[in-house]
Order: structure tokens, then C-alpha cells, then sequence
């Protein structure tokens, strides 16, 4: 059984597209948002709990509302997810 360790407190450092290696490595054809914590985890969401294939993924914010993560060449980027602005 693997050590337990808390992602709690850690800062993300990096927003990203999925790489090759990693798309191979979970046996997706295609990639989605990579969120890379400073202790060289990396999270990535998922489209089920079994890791059927890549997802999307969304948020709330208290001003913003609903909006959604999509990473470009300049770093990511919040897009509202009821008007379709970029936040």
C-alpha cells in the first residue's frame, strides 16, 4: 500500500495541456487540463471516477459565478461558463 500524502495547502505552479506520455500513461486519445502543484504533483480531471477518458474542468466563483479552465499558449484561462467571456 502507497503512503498517504496531503495535496491540502499546496500552490498549483502551473496550468497546462496534457502531454503525450501522459495521455499514453492513463490510455486517453486525447488530452485535457493539467494543474501542476508545487511538489511535482500534477491533478487532471477526469470524465468518471475510472478514468474512462479525459474532462473538463469547472468552478465557482463568489463575483465571476460558474466558469470553466481551458489552457492556452499564454497560461490558462477562465471563461465564463454562462456568457462565454474570458474572465
Amino acid at each position: 500500500m502507497s503512503e498517504e500524502r496531503s495535496i491540502a495547502g499546496l500552490k498549483i505552479t502551473r496550468v497546462r495541456r496534457m502531454n503525450q506520455y501522459e495521455m499514453e500513461h492513463e490510455g486517453w486519445e486525447r488530452p485535457t487540463t493539467v494543474l501542476e502543484l508545487e511538489d511535482g504533483s500534477i491533478l487532471f480531471p477526469s470524465r468518471d471516477d475510472e478514468g474512462n477518458g479525459p474532462g473538463a474542468l469547472f468552478g465557482m466563483h463568489k463575483v465571476m459565478g460558474e466558469f470553466y479552465v481551458m489552457e492556452e499558449d499564454s497560461g490558462a484561462v477562465c471563461h465564463s461558463a454562462v456568457t462565454g467571456e474570458e474572465e
